[in-house]
C-alpha cells in the first residue's frame, strides 16, 4: 500500500526528560503533551482523518503515571494513545525504515537510538537475522549524567 504524507510536522516533547530517574511524567511534560496533541488533532481534524494509531512507547512504558497520563492526553486532545511493547516499537521502526528506502535498496543493518534504549538490528531481505537492544537510549543517558 503505498502512503503519500499530505502533511508532516515535528513536535519535540522530550518525554523522557526525568522519567528513567523518577520514573514519572512531571507536570510541565502533561501540560506540553496535551498542547501537542491537541495540535496534532486540529491538524488531523483539518485533512478529515479519521483513522489513525498514536502510540506511546519506552518512556511511557517506565512512568509509573502512564495511566494518567494517557488519559489527560485523550481528554483534553481526543486523541487515544496506544502504550505499545519494546518489541511492536521496533518493529514499527524497522518498517518505517524499510518502507523509506524502498525495496531497491534492502537495509542491512538498521541502528535505532531512542530515548530508553538502543537497538541493532540485522537484516536480510527484510527479516531479522539478529537483533540486540540494550537500555540507555539517549533521555536515559541525559538523565543519569544529570543533564536537563
Amino acid at each position: 500500500m503505498d502512503i503519500e504524507p499530505l502533511h508532516n510536522e515535528r513536535y519535540s516533547l522530550r518525554l523522557g526528560e526525568g522519567v528513567f530517574l523518577r520514573h514519572r511524567f512531571s507536570e510541565e511534560i502533561f501540560k506540553k503533551a496535551t498542547k501537542a496533541f491537541s495540535h496534532f488533532k486540529e491538524i488531523m481534524d483539518e485533512f478529515g482523518v479519521t483513522r489513525y494509531r498514536a502510540v506511546a512507547t519506552s518512556a511511557t512504558r517506565e512512568a509509573r503515571n502512564r495511566d494518567a497520563f494517557v488519559r489527560q492526553v485523550k481528554q483534553k486532545s481526543g486523541i487515544v494513545l496506544e502504550i505499545i511493547s519494546a518489541k511492536e516499537e521496533s518493529r514499527l521502526g524497522r518498517e518505517a525504515v524499510i518502507s523509506a528506502l524502498g525495496p531497491e535498496s534492502p537495509p542491512r543493518c538498521i541502528i535505532d537510538l531512542g530515548g530508553g534504549s538502543l537497538e541493532i538490528s540485522v537484516l536480510r531481505d527484510h527479516h531479522v537475522l539478529q537483533g540486540r537492544a540494550a537500555a540507555g537510549g539517549n533521555g536515559a543517558v541525559d538523565d543519569h549524567a544529570g543533564h536537563p
